[in-house]
């Protein structure tokens, strides 16, 4: 998929330099034309794609049903010190994705798809990027929660 972001990037480019290049030509209009069509057929293919085409975007598509805009469920990742105090975990602590990215993992991966030893391993892992981030050096465990409007239900949790 990087190859073909970086080859639509790369044809959008190539393209709006020859408008720039054949401006006052007898070439112009053609050149016009063809950036207009290509770029309006790369926005369609990305579209019905429900992918991020362009290489250097940070706002990821992710195709929601449009049946869930009433549901109140979101997930809540805690790291737990050695005293058993629960804290908020620094948004970069898993740079370069971004919290949003993980909620939706969690969503969509964690929990529907893996088995228990699968789940034990990714939380481990999850541990391991906090505690290499400098602000959270001091997490021994880590709880995953679900949250429903004002319920809150413990899901997950993983030790060192």
């Amino acid at each position: 998929m990087p190859l073909a972001r970086l080859a639509a990037f790369t044809l959008f480019v190539l393209l709006g330099a020859s408008v720039v290049l054949a401006a006052g030509t007898r070439f112009a209009r053609i050149s016009e034309r063809a950036f207009i069509a290509i770029t309006a057929a790369l926005m369609l293919v990305a579209g019905l794609g429900n992918r991020d085409l362009w290489p250097f975007s940070s706002y990821p598509i992710f195709p929601e049903s449009s049946a869930r805009y009433r549901e109140a469920v979101w997930y809540e990742v805690r790291a737990v010190d050695a005293r058993g105090l629960e804290h908020a975990v620094a948004p970069r602590a898993w740079a370069p994705l971004t919290p949003f990215v993980i909620e939706k993992w969690i969503e969509r991966t964690f929990f529907p798809r893996l088995d228990d030893a699968a789940r034990a391993r990714a939380a481990r892992f999850l541990l391991v990027r906090i505690n290499s981030h400098a602000r959270n050096t001091s997490a021994q465990a880590l709880r995953i929660y679900r949250n429903e409007w004002t319920k809150r239900a413990l899901v997950y949790e993983v030790r060192k």
